[in-house]
Order: structure tokens, then C-alpha cells, then sequence
């Protein structure tokens, strides 16, 4: 793609690794679009935080022109400060990162990833996600649903929809090894819960219906860890799934590339339990591959097609995914084939490339 407009330069304010952000600076930059990832040049997460009204100040002296914001959710606040004044000082200090993007004179673009952070971050979540909307030059939603929520709920302008895409996922050894590491028996089923472990994910529930269901295949949680007293609750059930000796095994620790192609290559169903979400990434990417799905019936995910994937009442978690887990067990080949086949005809006409390219639009509309 060829660019008959001087190149600006963009930041994408993300202070984790993210799989997607990465690919789309070195896809941007592809195509000619020079973009940059935030790099942390401090170990504490809360003195990035700390001097975060200072950078867009920096940034804009170093030629960036464009900020570009994808999650509020550890960017901006500690999640493991939770009293009322440090959640009223990170929203403080959140909103002086706001005025000093517009006071430095670069132009702020958001991608609704989610409609709200789907933990608790300040006092009032809701208002500041109406501060980061009213600062906006353009906003990128991923369907007409989103865009008319968004508008209706914080009257939200300069909006463009961008039908989601994910970048190719890599792998680096064969099925057979990745299975052999996680200790996968024979032609057991793999039923694997993937990303980062949060609560809003329900890997709880996972493990739980798991046991409810005592499956005969083999469950893996695998991804960054998040809260401890998460994590202690999925190291117990392990420990209850181990005595049930129902196979089972924990992964926690950040995925590379090539790591996380591993495990979803060697999935036979991706478990996405949530228990809220906007939209999935990682959905995108099982369906890309022609991975079975086994999803609750949120209304929020109606964009998934309902042959892609096995759907279970979200009002009752535990057994309706329990339920789901033991029909898994027992599809044909013919049935798994249909789901597979449903997945990669939805995703045919989705191009990372023509994601990418959308937007470089964006960008150029704003200069």
C-alpha cells in the first residue's frame, strides 16, 4: 500500500506485551505507516503511571503526531490498590494524562476493545471511559451494535467500524510435542482455556464444570497469571481435578508468539467461559484455524455463528458448561467437521491486512 500523504508517525499506548498490538505497529510500519509501541524504560509499573502526564509532552517533541489508546486496564492504575483514595489518585492522574495529550497537541484515537473495563479500575469506571470518549479525534469500534451503544450511552462522535481481524498465529513445533509437554494421552480431547487469567474470563468455571462433567479428555488453563487469589483457587481446583483423576494442566506464565500458536493448534475446542464480554480476540483466532468454540450464550457474542461453536446458558455456568463439555465428548467427526467448516467461512472474508489498512484511513482523516 502506498501513501500519498507524508508519513505521521503513531504511538500505541500500551505499556504490556500484546500479540495483536505488536503485529499491528509491524504491519502498519509494513506498509509504510511508521508506528511505535510504548516501551516501559521503568521496572515499577506504578512510576510509569506516576509520570504519565509527562509523555505526551515527550512524544509530541519526539515527532509523534497520534496516541493511540486500546485498554484503560493496565495502563493507568494498579488493580492491586483498591481503596478509595488510590483509585481517586489514579483517576486523577488519568485525567491529567488526558489534558496533557491535548494541551501537547497530538491527536488521541481509541480502539473499543470493550464498552467498559471488565474489572473495576477507578471509583467510577463509567464516567471515565466518558473523559477518554469526550477527548477522542476518532474511535474505532468493531460492529453497528458497538457504535450505536457507544453513542447512545456517552453521545460519542467520529466514530469508524472496522470488522476485527488477528494476525496469523505461529507456531514452532508439531501438535504431538505440545501434547506430550502438557501430558495429553492418546487421542484424548483437548479442551483448552487460553490469554491472560482474569475473572472475567471464567477459568474458574472451566476447571469447575470440568469436574462437574468429569471429562475423559484433558483441561488446560493457560496464560499470564492475574489476581493471587484467582490463581490459588485454579491451583486447587487442579489439585481436585488431579484427585479426580480427571488430566488436567496449568500454564501460567506469558505466552510468546510462538507459545501461544502452540496450545491453540493443539486444541480440539477453545473454552471461552465468560462471564462478561464486548468482544474476543482469541475467538477470532480459533475460528481463523477452524477450532471448535464452546461459548455461553451472551448477547454480546451474537456475532459468533451459532454452527461455530457449542452454546451454553451463562445463567447457569457451571452446569450449563459442564453440559456443553460432555456433548463435546460425543459429536462425530461429521458434527466437529461442520463446526470447523462454519468457522473458516465466516472468517474468509477477513483479511489482517485489510484490518491494518482501515486503520491507516483512520489516521490520515484526522491530519
Amino acid at each position: 500500500m502506498k501513501l500519498s500523504k507524508p508519513k505521521p508517525r503513531c504511538l500505541h499506548y500500551v505499556w504490556f506485551k500484546s500479540i495483536h498490538v505488536n503485529s499491528l505497529v509491524a504491519t502498519l510500519s509494513r506498509f509504510g505507516f511508521e508506528s511505535v509501541k510504548s516501551e516501559p524504560k521503568l521496572n515499577s509499573s506504578f512510576l510509569l503511571i506516576l509520570f504519565s502526564p509527562i509523555y505526551p509532552f515527550w512524544y509530541r517533541i519526539s515527532g509523534l503526531q497520534i496516541i493511540h489508546i486500546h485498554w484503560v486496564a493496565g495502563q493507568f492504575a494498579r488493580t492491586r490498590f483498591k481503596s478509595k483514595f488510590a483509585r481517586r489518585f489514579f483517576y486523577i492522574w488519568y485525567r491529567f494524562f488526558l489534558l496533557s495529550i491535548r494541551v501537547s497537541g497530538l491527536k488521541l484515537v481509541w480502539t473499543a476493545h470493550n464498552f467498559l473495563p471488565h474489572e473495576p479500575i477507578f471509583r467510577d469506571d463509567r464516567k471515565a471511559r466518558q473523559n477518554l470518549i469526550s477527548a477522542c479525534d476518532a474511535i474505532i469500534c468493531f460492529d453497528l451494535q458497538s457504535k450505536e451503544k457507544l453513542i447512545e450511552a456517552f453521545s460519542a462522535q467520529n466514530l469508524t467500524i472496522i470488522a476485527p481481524a488477528e494476525p496469523v498465529v505461529l507456531s514452532n513445533q508439531s501438535v504431538a510435542d505440545t501434547r506430550a509437554e502438557l501430558g495429553i494421552k492418546g487421542n484424548s480431547l483437548h479442551f483448552l482455556a487460553l490469554g491472560h487469567i482474569r475473572e472475567y474470563k471464567g477459568p474458574d468455571l472451566f476447571l469447575e464444570a470440568a469436574i462437574q462433567a468429569r471429562i475423559s479428555g484433558h483441561a488446560t488453563v493457560a496464560g499470564s497469571p492475574g489476581e493471587p487469589e484467582l490463581m490459588a483457587k485454579l491451583a486447587t481446583l487442579s489439585g481436585e481435578l488431579t484427585t479426580r483423576e480427571i488430566a488436567n494442566s496449568l500454564k501460567f506464565s506469558f505466552l510468546s508468539e510462538s507459545e501461544f500458536g502452540n496450545l491453540l493448534y493443539s486444541a480440539d475446542f477453545l473454552v471461552c467461559p465468560f462471564r462478561r464480554i464486548s468482544n474476543s480476540g482469541i475467538v477470532n483466532n480459533a475460528m481463523e484455524l477452524g477450532i471448535p468454540l464452546i461459548l455461553p450464550d451472551l448477547a454480546s457474542l451474537n456475532w459468533v455463528p451459532r454452527a461455530s461453536a457449542l452454546w451454553y446458558d451463562s445463567k447457569n455456568e457451571v452446569s450449563g458448561l459442564a453440559n456443553a463439555l460432555k456433548i463435546a465428548e460425543q459429536l462425530s467427526s461429521r458434527e466437529i467437521d461442520s463446526m470447523k467448516d462454519s468457522s473458516k467461512n465466516y472468517m474468509k472474508d477477513r483479511s489482517w491486512d485489510n484490518y491494518v489498512s482501515r486503520y491507516i484511513e483512520v489516521y490520515l482523516d484526522m491530519l
